[in-house]
């Protein structure tokens, strides 16, 4: 495996680092949706990874577009999930609605 991927529920995600603005960044592979996260530690960058990817899974089990199996983890229904749409999903917060 890729060191510069992590990796949650059968999601990976691509890491970076800008210098400029010292701050990891990345965005969940292999779904035709733009899921970003990012942290100025790497501890921050895991937890916002993992939130990005529950929030996904959450906005396409309410679309209807994916399933669980817990043999092979998260796999959609169809095609890719939410293939025809482009969305940057930002971590859910209670306190914030």
């Amino acid at each position: 495996m890729n060191n510069n991927l992590l990796s949650y529920k059968g999601f990976y995600g691509s890491v970076n680092f800008s210098a400029a603005d010292e701050v990891f960044y990345g965005k969940v592979e292999g779904v035709h949706d733009l899921v970003s996260f990012e942290g100025a530690t790497v501890k921050e960058l895991k937890q916002d990874f993992q939130k990005a990817v529950e929030d996904y899974i959450l906005f396409c089990k309410f679309d209807g577009l994916i399933q669980y199996s817990n043999q092979t983890g998260y796999s959609s229904a169809g095609s890719d999930c939410c293939s025809s749409k482009k969305y940057i999903v930002e971590p859910f917060s209670a306190a914030g609605h």
